[in-house]
């Protein structure tokens, strides 16, 4: 049987079949905190949060929001918030510079830009 999954659909059928089963092991020597292992419950509740909060700022469904991310848990939880909740995800490599950031936020339409904690004070001039 061959069954579509979309990006939401992966991660409700994981919650639901695999609640506690691990869903991520996050690096754990990385510049941000990790968020070590963490369950496929506990991912889908991230991700929904994120989704949530994104509604609270008024990103609307389609609109494109930015990441600058290592490759961690922190990422791939994000592509199931944003992609999940309609948005568009803009992963932005970490290892380009705050110009180069901006051209890409600039020209990709981002309406927000998040960015991991350990580079916030480099991307604080980047603005959407």
């Amino acid at each position: 049987m061959k069954v579509a999954l979309t990006v939401n659909d992966f991660i409700r059928r994981a919650e639901l079949l695999y609640p506690d089963r691990e869903a991520i092991v996050d690096e754990p020597d990385q510049p941000a905190e990790s968020w070590g292992s963490i369950t496929y419950r506990e991912m889908a509740r991230r991700a929904k949060a994120m989704a949530a909060g994104l509604d609270e700022l008024g990103i609307e469904v389609g609109e494109r929001v930015a990441m600058v991310s290592h490759n961690s848990a922190r990422l791939l939880t994000a592509l199931f918030g944003v992609s999940g909740s309609g948005r568009i995800l803009v992963p932005i490599n970490f290892r380009l510079v705050a110009e180069e950031v901006k051209y890409i936020v600039e020209h990709s339409g981002a309406r927000i830009l998040l960015v991991d904690p350990e580079l916030e004070k480099e991307m604080a001039d980047v603005e959407c």
